[in-house]
């Protein structure tokens, strides 16, 4: 039985803890923080957050307050496979729990994990939940007392009650923004890595990202500058170009159709070196999975005609394809057909047709217009989903 209190639930504590939740989920703070919150809420005197993988039992994520450090690793390697919480999960799903119902039972006491791992770390009583975070993922946060504090009182099962939904809430935004974090950096270490100069912008023509290859081929041109993290052109009159075609592919557009691209070119008037710019919006039915920037352009700069700017290189880092498909679907967007193409190539059509039905299945598109399309319109698409931050 929970132990009776006349308490009332301490609303400052609770909202404390809520606070944490979040600023742990937005990277605000730090997970010992956090659990050490909680613990305090609930008058306990331990805490563990996991997460853990129900198909493999790997444990993804491992916090605990006040335990030996070595209660982690001995937890991952062995105790996660024999872990009663989880067996009572997958009978029950989504509960709350005071475990010492269940320590009291002979039966549990006898178990392996009580005796040579529950006792031992005093964790004689908790108060957890356990909740689906994904398909295959789990989270369980448990606290813990010892004997002499006995079990808790109802006021803290009613404190937790209130945690959990948040708890849940700010894991799932943990998790979702540290992939994000994830593939923006595999994103952008990809983008410099191609020798193609390019910058992403918003719709007031701020930098949100810009590689090496941007950088080093902007400083070569003596009337192109970076200013307050903006491209900038000496010349009004193309600088005004300039800002007209971002305000074109950035346009919000209701009606869902695509937005337009645009391009530009103008001569350096100092160092009489030409320079070409490629303006491509992102993809209506994309952009709104971008998080905070949801009106998005790259740019690609070069020094040759608009045709090099489309290479084989960026389409396989981009879509994976290989390098015929990449081959091919260059090609298509510069103008040729297939039939040129297969002359051009001295291939038949069906190799290329095969060719084509791969760069479809990467691109996730069923024709040979959308493929265009989707390239045409934007490498920009492989941002959608990433938050991205200002350089």
């Amino acid at each position: 039985m929970e132990k009776k209190s006349t308490n009332i639930i301490s609303y400052s504590d609770l909202q404390e803890s809520i606070t944490r939740i979040y600023d742990l989920a937005m990277g605000a703070c730090e997970w010992e923080s956090l659990i050490q919150s909680i613990t305090h809420t609930l008058r306990a005197e331990q805490g563990v957050i996991r997460t853990v993988n129900m198909n493999s039992r790997d444990v993804d994520l491992l916090h605990t307050y006040n335990k030996d450090h070595s209660f982690n690793q001995v937890y991952r390697d062995y105790y996660v496979n024999v872990d009663p919480w989880l067996e009572i999960y997958e009978k029950t799903k989504n509960l709350i729990l005071c475990t010492h119902h269940y320590y009291s039972d002979p039966e549990y006491a006898k178990l392996e994990i009580y005796n040579d791992f529950i006792a031992p770390q005093k964790m004689h009583y908790g108060i957890g939940a356990i909740f689906e975070l994904t398909k295959d993922q789990t989270a369980y946060a448990v606290f813990h007392r010892d004997f002499s504090q006995k079990g808790f009182e109802q006021d803290k099962l009613d404190t937790y009650k209130m945690l959990v939904p948040h708890l849940r809430q700010g894991l799932l935004i943990y998790g979702q923004l540290n992939h994000i974090k994830f593939e923006k950096h595999l994103l952008q270490d990809a983008l410099n890595q191609v020798k193609d100069p390019m910058l992403l912008v918003d719709k007031l023509g701020t930098i949100l990202f810009m590689n090496a290859s941007a950088e080093k081929l902007i400083n070569q041109f003596p009337s192109v500058s970076l200013w307050n993290n903006h491209l900038r052109i000496s010349s009004i009159e193309h600088d005004q170009k300039l800002k007209k075609l971002i305000a074109q592919a950035t346009l919000d557009n209701p009606s869902g159709a695509f937005k337009q691209g645009g391009a530009m070119n103008f001569r350096d008037p100092i160092s009489q070196a030409p320079l070409y710019l490629l303006i491509n919006p992102v993809n209506p039915d994309k952009a709104n999975q971008v998080s905070s920037k949801k009106e998005i352009a790259i740019i690609s700069l070069g020094t040759d005609s608009f045709q090099s700017l489309i290479t084989p290189e960026l389409l396989i880092r981009l879509y994976d394809f290989s390098k015929a498909e990449a081959r091919l679907a260059g090609w298509l967007c510069h103008g040729l057909t297939m039939h040129e193409i297969s002359e051009n190539l001295n291939l038949s059509m069906n190799t290329l047709k095969t060719q084509l039905r791969a760069c479809f299945i990467k691109a996730g598109v069923d024709s040979q217009s959308k493929l265009i399309n989707l390239i045409n319109t934007g490498p920009v698409n492989t941002c959608a989903g990433f938050e991205i931050e200002y350089i």
